[in-house]
């Protein structure tokens, strides 16, 4: 946890003028992953060429254009497990541990059911695994009000 979050004040440091960098929350994850109504990043219906399971290593998060979805976010199922900030999402599940738990299945995985929404037990980050990682986002709210980038002056 600690390399994540010094990777996120380096980004914050050096991109002060976009917004927050830091993981997302497990409901904003599950926004991302399904959008409004799809059962599956790509859309309703399973396919396997889509996603990066069942294999010896991870891949290239670029290697599967299919498995996108449409708002162009590539890698959401497969590849890696993707540590996402624990929230009331999983209010109901018995977890313990350092508020993080995982999304999205990895290489490893076999096979992925509909709406799956919660792969992983909570993660101690301090242990390495090749199958977990993370993603980050930029959060366009900081201290309770909306960050309005500024523009530069082109002159």
């Amino acid at each position: 946890m600690d390399e994540i979050v010094a990777y996120c004040n380096w980004l914050n440091e050096k991109h002060s003028n976009v917004g927050l960098f830091r993981l997302p929350y497990a409901h904003e994850w599950l926004s991302i992953a399904y959008g409004k109504d799809r059962s599956y990043p790509w859309g309703s219906i399973w396919v396997n060429d889509h996603v990066c399971i069942d294999k010896l290593t991870t891949e290239r998060v670029k290697n599967r254009p299919a498995g996108c979805s449409p708002e162009g976010i590539y890698g959401l199922f497969g590849n890696v497990n993707e540590l996402v900030l624990f929230d009331d999402t999983f209010r109901n599940r018995s977890v313990v541990g350092v508020g993080m738990v995982w999304m999205g299945g990895s290489f490893l995985d076999k096979k992925f059911s509909e709406k799956q929404n919660y792969w992983g037990f909570t993660h101690n980050s301090s242990s390495k695994m090749q199958s977990v990682g993370f993603r980050v986002i930029i959060d366009p709210f900081m201290n309770g009000k909306l960050f309005i980038p500024q523009t530069q002056d082109t002159k």
